[in-house]
């Protein structure tokens, strides 16, 4: 069951908690988006279809970008063009997380 309270700031934070999953939390200008929030992310949960994006959240695109490099790409024949790429990518999605990209 989610739990929905006002914050002093007037905004309204939804809060799931749930065995076996970890905790879900987000702030919201109205309630009505906090519930809807909540609704959502349990019947996802009662599906087994939910995935967190706490994680993706947290981590820069940039960051990611390094550890792809250190992980698997140095290895490569064309690591130095590679390497420019990533450089250039990295300037691209500056300040974004992982969330924060799509397709």
């Amino acid at each position: 069951m989610a739990t929905i309270k006002k914050r002093e700031n007037g905004k309204w934070q939804a809060k799931i908690r749930r065995k076996g999953y970890p905790v879900q939390s987000k702030t919201f200008v109205t309630k009505s988006e906090a519930a809807k929030w909540a609704r959502d992310i349990e019947s996802d949960m009662d599906k087994s279809t939910f995935k967190s994006t706490s994680l993706a959240e947290q981590k820069k695109m940039s960051d990611a970008l390094e550890d792809y490099w250190i992980e698997e790409l140095t290895e490569k024949k064309s690591a130095k063009t590679i390497r420019c790429m990533i450089n250039r990518l990295k300037l691209v999605f500056d300040g974004l997380s992982l969330l924060d990209v799509t397709v």
